[in-house]
């Protein structure tokens, strides 16, 4: 998800690094999966690539 949304941005790991305040490695992690970002910081990389995430409860199918 991190590195589809650095595509649709249209920045390099650095770049997006630069743009949310992280290391560039940290970036790396995040597109390997070895770590994720915070709740937080992926609903603001979502936002900036025009975006949205909607949960669901898995019983009933409504959003939540």
């Amino acid at each position: 998800l991190v590195r589809r949304v650095r595509r649709i941005l249209e920045v390099s790991q650095r770049g997006l690094a630069a743009l949310i305040d992280v290391s560039q490695s940290v970036v790396a992690r995040w597109e390997t999966g070895r770590t994720s970002p915070r709740a937080s910081v992926l609903h603001d990389l979502l936002r900036m690539a025009g975006l949205r995430m909607s949960l669901h409860d898995e019983e009933t199918g409504e959003e939540v």
